[in-house]
């Protein structure tokens, strides 16, 4: 019987996210979790110990979420910035396998003014955690165009894969936010972006122009 295409995600998602971690080490959770700005503030007097029985864990998990939830997207201002990077930091600090509060952490830190490499980590992390998600492909491409100019080649080939992944499903409201994050980078990087594109997928100019390239 031939295996649900489905479940063949998911099971190589787990797998791609435990060969992560355990290649580059807990070193960049705690990077992507720290900052002097947002998300820090005192230590969680509740964090979960991973010993913690299951249903213990489950309750406050929930109740963390339950008051993340709100943070998950819409625009941050100055209100909201510290209170959303707590919420969103004190769900990862028990789900570290939450894709969506991966990118919301970076969203914030990269708002907030955070350093680069605690945005990139954030930002990384949500792409090893949901890298075949659709949602999180079509919420990630914005951020990692904006990013561009200073990630790797393997970081880069991710966003590449976002774009065209979900290219056909995009809203008019997230095409002009890929234009306005395509006009912030450097020639040179606008020109590799396009490049990129062109390799791996069948886009006439017409519709690159219609992202800013």
């Amino acid at each position: 019987m031939a295996k649900n295409p489905t479940d063949v995600r998911v099971c190589l998602a787990i797998i791609l996210v435990g060969v992560f971690l355990v290649s580059r080490g807990a070193g960049i959770v705690s990077q992507a979790l720290s900052s002097p700005d947002a998300g820090s503030g005192p230590r969680d007097p509740d964090r979960i110990d991973v010993a913690a029985p299951a249903e213990i864990s489950g309750l406050r998990l929930a109740a963390r979420s339950e008051k993340a939830e709100r943070f998950l997207d819409g625009p941050l201002n100055l209100d909201t910035m510290r209170p959303a990077a707590e919420a969103v930091t004190n769900v990862l600090r028990v789900w570290p396998l939450a894709g969506p509060y991966w990118l919301r952490l970076a969203e914030i830190k990269a708002a907030s003014g955070d350093s680069l490499d605690t945005i990139i980590a954030a930002y990384q992390l949500s792409v090893h955690t949901a890298p075949f998600d659709g949602q999180m492909m079509m919420a990630r491409q914005v951020l990692g165009v904006r990013l561009w100019d200073v990630l790797s080649p393997d970081d880069r080939r991710g966003v590449v894969t976002d774009l065209i992944t979900v290219w056909n499903a995009r809203p008019a409201s997230v095409t002009q936010q890929l234009r306005d994050a395509t006009i912030s980078l450097s020639p040179e990087g606008r020109k590799d972006l396009r490049t990129g594109i062109k390799l791996r997928a069948r886009l006439s100019d017409q519709q690159l122009a219609g992202i800013g390239l």
